[in-house]
């Protein structure tokens, strides 16, 4: 009985453990192997989360939905879809053996498409050993890096390879082999119970594209390979990175390492070049008390050579930096402390002529001094707002410091600033105690109180309680926010003189006056808005680059919501007024500007009067200016060459801002232009009357003006080679092209003696064809003869029976040198006189013929005409407009005497004219002004 009883007993205990070692439920699986882990990682900041299991001991097990997060917050890391876990039970019964029959790829979720797979054993005897194959497959290692250590987010290291592990009493290797960054790598290390370590490394052929993207090096390798060994804390060993670039087939050094330590007391030495670029560490350590000297010193003698570090370095430009120092670290504190310069600095747009630095940093204190001298925003052209010379230092314990800041500029005016800088979580702070503004001729700006600048990891800047108090005046940023895809602004002034301000930052511009504002200013996605008023009256505005000055300005300027309106603003001008007028529901635009003989003179050389029709239209984003110039009278002579040079020079400096300015693409512009006369073109002695009708357009989302129209002569003479030509007609046309490239129709002609020469310029302004004839006709040889001395070739030899002599042609050059003399005569000093129209030039009894006239009104021109050498005759001629066709011309002359003629001008297109082929709109202007007049003469002699 009792026999029965324990075989009973037993069954019921092995099929019972039968039953568990086969069967378990998956929630008591589960719940086991997560408080295993649990327990296994409570001194770490991580967890394991595993969400199924499934399978048996003897089986193996499948562990699905694991999860690798950080502790408290639970922010996941890691997770593996599948782990399948399997264990040779014969093996570990048998041998004593412990064989993971297979790990079967761990499927990482989030680590895209890698996957890991896992084998090895542990056995126990003879001889305790253990021997692990790991085998990876598209795994980003830059993923599994940030689990523990930030790592940049352009990194990119996918691996694929085989990893061996095996140690036992004697030794220890580890071995690895595959790629990485599509690039060849392997490690292999080994250790023996003497402490003797070795480990090779070698990658050889890494893309650069591959591992950094914003590298401007894209197109090169580089490979790397250390050898380090040694016993317990004596360290031996080198190492070399080298750099192949894939249009130089040569290897350059890039950085080496040379450490020898001897029982953890040695020297280190790490040396790095790469172009133009050397730095060096040189110092010493001591492991075993945890102690460390070095100094440090680094030597860029072209900014250009670290574009490896990032693109916009490329067209950085030259600059030197220089920087040396020392560092030291003990068990208990460390010290960092430097100085440098840099010469020369260019960055982008800016010019920063020299920098010096000093710093000291400990964990107690940290202290730094900085300064700079001659910091020019725009290289090409200086302006008031560059920095002259600055200082900045600051001294405290992270998270503030206590700085102090001054700032010269250009124009004399100057900043001081004390306060503190606070480090916080995402954002620097800085709050002012002290700042202080001062300006050459408007006085000094204050704080009235404190306030804040911040600066946020997210490139969101914001002020707070900016108010700056200079007397009666005031000037207040109560809240600023300006973000990547919004700003907002609550700005108000009080009696504030605009003047000091705006020439700190337009030095052209010269106002006084004052000014009375209060305003909130938004704009969240393109969408604008302004709310207050601003009031201000300018007994004076000059803005010098143009010309214009303005003065009694008295605007008022109103908005509400989306609502932008003015109220008034009108000013006048020498001889008119101008007027600003209309309202707009932002972002539409809708402003009307009107200007009665409103005077510019953008250079000497350049002057006008007209009156001005423009309206503005469009949207703020895509503004559309049209309307209408009517000119009265203008100038233009062209400048001498140093002259042309320093405009061309002003053009450029200013054109790096004009291209900067998208406003001028996103917007349009149609603008009619006409004048009937007066308006003079002037180069040496040649002087030349116009009309024109010009339409000037500008698309869309255009750069390039198209013109349209048609710029005729009135009047004037032409010097070619020395003579002076009567322009007969003149045309040039505008087709309405992109291409400024008008097409050219003017015929000129010169009489001498019975001969006349006629100058036909036809073509276009890039390619003009100049075509020569006369009449009578005469070959090419005698017409250049009748420019250059005066009469033909045959005359010159028969006057003298053969040849001309010596002095006959010594008389015929001087006179086409005293054209030449009288040119420059005209260039330098006769202008200053202000003549619309003057000309000199040689007469055919010898001397010179001198010619003046000018516009005494609008309608009644003057002119006198005097012979200074020969026979001395004079002559006085007045044209008075009636018309635009009726004009009554008087003259009195020494030789023909008193006459009166009355002309007829009407103009008469020719059949066939080439009709406008402009891709816009036809123009709504008048265009008729494009071909010679009509002029009938009727002269009546008088006593």
């Amino acid at each position: 009985m009792l026999r029965r009883t324990v075989f009973f007993m037993f069954g019921i205990i092995l099929a019972a453990g039968t039953v568990l070692v086969f069967w378990q439920p998956d929630i008591f699986k589960r719940e086991a192997l997560n408080r295993a882990a649990e327990k296994l990682l409570e001194s770490t900041a991580y967890e394991v989360k595993i969400g199924r299991v499934s399978g048996n001991l003897l089986t193996g097990f499948t562990l699905g939905d694991v999860r690798l997060a950080t502790k408290p917050e639970g922010v996941e890391l890691l997770r593996a879809t599948e782990i399948k876990i399997g264990i040779r039970w014969a093996a570990l019964l048998l041998h004593r053996t412990l064989q993971f029959q297979s790990l079967d790829w761990v499927k990482l979720a989030n680590l895209g498409n890698g996957k890991i797979a896992f084998q090895g054993q542990v056995r126990m005897k003879p001889v305790p050993s253990v021997q692990i194959v790991l085998e990876d497959d598209d795994v980003p290692l830059e993923k599994l890096l940030a689990v523990a250590y930030p790592v940049p987010g352009s990194l990119r290291l996918i691996h694929s390879g085989k990893w061996t592990l095996q140690t036992d009493s004697h030794s220890t290797t580890l071995g690895m082999k595959g790629r990485l960054a599509d690039a060849p790598i392997s490690l292999e290390g080994a250790r023996n119970p003497d402490d003797h370590y070795r480990a090779d490394f070698t990658w050889a052929n890494v893309a650069f594209n591959r591992l950094w993207p914003t590298a401007s090096m894209k197109s090169g390798t580089f490979s790397a390979s250390f050898d380090v060994f040694g016993k317990g804390l004596w360290v031996s060993g080198k190492g070399k990175i080298t750099t192949r670039m894939q249009e130089d087939t040569r290897t350059t050094p890039w950085a080496q390492a040379d450490v020898r330590l001897s029982r953890g007391i040695g020297t280190f030495g790490i040396h790095v070049g790469m172009a133009d670029t050397q730095a060096a560490i040189d110092g010493k350590a001591d492991l075993l008390h945890e102690s460390l000297q070095a100094d440090y010193r680094v030597d860029v003698p072209r900014i250009e050579s670290l574009a490896f570090l990032s693109p916009s370095l490329k067209n950085a430009g030259s600059g030197r930096i220089k920087l040396a120092g020392q560092a030291a670290r003990s068990r208990s504190s460390w010290r960092v402390e430097g100085h440098g310069t840099g010469e020369n600095v260019v960055w982008q747009n800016a010019l920063l002529n020299k920098i010096d630095v000093a710093f000291s940093l400990t964990p107690r204190r940290q202290r730094w001094d900085l300064g700079v001298t001659n910091l020019q925003f725009q290289k090409e052209a200086p302006k008031p707002a560059d920095i002259l010379s600055g200082q900045f230092s600051g001294q405290g314990q992270s998270p503030d410091w206590q700085s102090t800041s001054s700032l010269q500029f250009r124009d004399g005016s100057s900043i001081e600033l004390r306060g503190v800088i606070t480090r916080e979580p995402g954002l620097w702070q800085w709050a002012w105690q002290r700042l202080v503004i001062a300006f050459p001729s408007g006085g000094s700006w204050t704080t009235a109180r404190p306030g804040t600048l911040m600066w946020r990891q997210n490139h969101q800047i914001s002020v707070h309680n900016l108010v700056l108090t200079n007397g009666t005046q005031s000037l207040s940023i109560r809240q600023g926010v300006l973000d990547k895809d919004f700003y907002r602004f609550d700005f108000s002034a009080e009696q504030l003189d605009p003047a000091p301000w705006a020439k700190l930052f337009v030095p052209e511009v010269e106002m006084k006056g004052s000014l009375n504002a209060s305003l909130q200013i938004h704009d969240a996605k393109s969408q604008l808005g302004v709310e207050g008023f601003v009031n201000g009256k300018f007994p004076s505005l000059t803005v010098a680059p143009i010309g214009l000055a303005v003065k009694d300005i008295d605007m008022e300027l109103r908005s509400s919501g989306q609502k932008l309106e003015v109220l008034r603003f009108v000013g006048k001008t020498k001889k008119g007024d101008i007027q600003l007028t209309g309202g707009s529901q932002l972002p539409q635009l809708d402003y009307s500007f009107h200007a009665r003989k409103l005077a510019l003179t953008p250079s000497a050389s350049c002057k006008g009067l007209g009156d001005v029709d423009l309206h503005l239209g469009g949207t703020v984003e895509s503004p559309v200016l049209t309307g209408r110039l009517g000119i009265n009278e203008a100038a233009y002579a062209v400048p001498k060459k140093e002259q042309k040079k320093k405009a061309s020079e002003a053009v450029a400096a200013s054109s790096s801002t004009t291209t900067a300015v998208s406003l001028w693409k996103r917007g349009a512009l149609d603008i009619g232009v006409q004048w009937t006369r007066d308006v003079w073109y002037r180069d040496g002695v040649s002087s030349i009357e116009t009309h024109g009708d010009l339409r000037i357009q500008k698309p869309d989302a255009k750069r390039d003006l198209i013109l349209t129209g048609t710029i005729g002569s009135v009047r004037g003479s032409y010097s070619y080679y020395g003579r002076p030509f009567t322009i007969e007609s003149g045309e040039i046309q505008f087709a309405g092209t992109p291409e400024l490239n008008p097409q050219l129709k003017i015929e000129t002609s010169y009489a001498n003696g019975p001969s006349t020469v006629y100058l036909d310029i036809t073509g276009t302004a890039k390619q003009p064809v100049i075509k020569m004839h006369s009449n009578p006709p005469l070959s090419d040889q005698d017409i250049v003869s009748v420019i250059v001395f005066g009469q033909p070739l045959n005359e010159l030899r028969s006057r003298t029976g053969g040849p001309s002599s010596n002095q006959e042609m010594m008389q015929a050059v001087g006179g086409v040198l005293g054209s030449y003399v009288s040119k420059g005569l005209n260039q330098t000093g006769i202008p200053v006189l202000n003549f619309d129209l003057l000309n000199i030039q040689p007469t055919d009894e010898g001397g010179s013929q001198l010619t003046a006239g000018r516009y005494l009104t609008r309608k009644l021109f003057i002119s006198y005409g005097q012979s200074v050498q020969g026979s001395a005759e004079k002559s006085l001629t007045a044209d008075y407009f009636l018309t635009d066709k009726w004009t009554l011309q008087g003259a009195s002359d020494s030789v023909e005497g008193n006459y009166l003629d009355f002309l007829f001008r009407y103009p008469l297109n020719k059949p066939g004219a080439p009709a406008n082929n402009s891709p816009l709109p036809t123009s709504p202007f008048r265009n008729s002004l494009d071909q010679p007049a009509f002029q009938p003469q009727f002269r009546v002699p008088m006593q």
